[in-house]
């Protein structure tokens, strides 16, 4: 271990990533403000894109940046340097994803992370391994985050452009697991995150989030692709209802003149909007809460997807979240609650 970062762990994870094309890094600072110009400029805090295609570059950006900035990197590679109209680099869409050959299942904790939880996980995790063996599958590579566990699966490269609904049977996948193990991860207190998008970004195993210190680990060797499961995906049936709940989603810098006032009047928004106030039994979870605020507002009347999307980006509490689920999350969390 060096510092705050752990260099053989960041090495083992960036090759298993088993990237040929660009791999996408976002390196998140903890103090920016969504909508605060003046306050990220003064702070240098804006978030920064690059994008690497070697091991010596990945080494490079962790040396500069761990401890003081959260680095993340793209699961599926990048096909090219993306750029703006103006030539500055951008993050990828899930629209420039051209090929899937990683999935993750991320398993947190809820509330108070303890030595004996996250022993009683680690035990979990050897029922997961027996669950995705009895479907004939490898278990998967695992990562330890301080708050639970990655579990990691690759398989060869499946085109987007022949297999158009890839992202849905990897959500229908994870699904399956979760049905699996519902009363496990009940009595963990635990729960998996809800999205499989394709540009989803994952902390750079081996470092650390700068206002917690905890260096997460990389369990994986050699990247292992399983046939096996690449076959399985493509024999998924998958609802085609899935693909209509994300809502197009234009975000603003700023939030709507409207907005400001209303947290000041309404308790019940404010509190939701800073992450309070939500009974223990509901899902406590930064998604939880988002689209808890987004549901609130729409029963006021407010449907404007635009402006929904633009205060769930710029909502401060859980930023780095959003920025490595990506765009399609604020989408879909707008889809569902303007349709529930």
């Amino acid at each position: 271990m060096i510092g705050v970062y752990s260099l053989s762990d960041v090495r083992r994870g960036f090759r298993w990533l088993g990237h040929e094309g660009m791999t996408e890094v976002a390196i998140l600072h903890p103090l920016f403000r969504p909508g605060d110009v003046r306050w990220n400029r003064s702070h240098d805090a804006f978030p920064i894109t690059m994008y690497v295609s070697t091991e010596s570059e990945i080494l490079r950006l962790v040396r500069r940046y761990a401890g003081e900035r959260m680095i993340c990197y793209g699961l599926n590679p990048r096909p090219r340097v993306l750029r703006r109209q103006d030539g500055r680099v951008r993050s990828a869409k899930e629209i420039d994803i051209a090929v899937s050959m990683n999935l993750l299942i991320d398993i947190d904790l809820e509330g108070a992370v303890s030595p004996s939880r996250l022993s009683a996980l680690k035990g979990f995790l050897l029922e997961a391994d027996e669950y995705f063996t009895s479907l004939g599958l490898l278990r998967p590579f695992r990562a330890a985050t301080g708050r639970g566990s990655h579990l990691l699966f690759a398989y060869p490269p499946i085109l987007v452009s022949e297999v158009l609904d890839v992202r849905e049977r990897l959500r229908s996948f994870k699904d399956g697991f979760v049905r699996a193990v519902r009363d496990q991860l009940s009595r963990l207190e635990a729960r998996v995150d809800s999205t499989q998008d394709l540009r989803r970004m994952v902390r750079v195993y081996g470092t650390s989030k700068p206002d917690v210190g905890v260096v997460s680990k990389f369990y994986g060797k050699e990247r292992v692709e399983d046939v096996a499961l690449r076959e399985y995906l493509l024999r998924l049936t998958v609802a085609a209802f899935r693909s209509v709940r994300a809502v197009p989603v234009m975000v603003a810098d700023h939030l709507p003149g409207w907005f400001a006032g209303l947290l000041v009047t309404d308790d019940r928004l404010r509190s939701l909007y800073e992450g309070n106030g939500k009974a223990a039994v509901t899902d406590c979870s930064v998604s939880g809460y988002d689209f808890s605020v987004v549901r609130h507002l729409v029963r006021l009347g407010f449907r404007d997807p635009n402006e929904l999307g633009t205060i769930l980006s710029l909502r401060p509490v859980g930023f780095a979240e959003r920025c490595t689920k990506g765009p399609a999350y604020v989408e879909r969390t707008v889809g569902r609650a303007l349709a529930g």
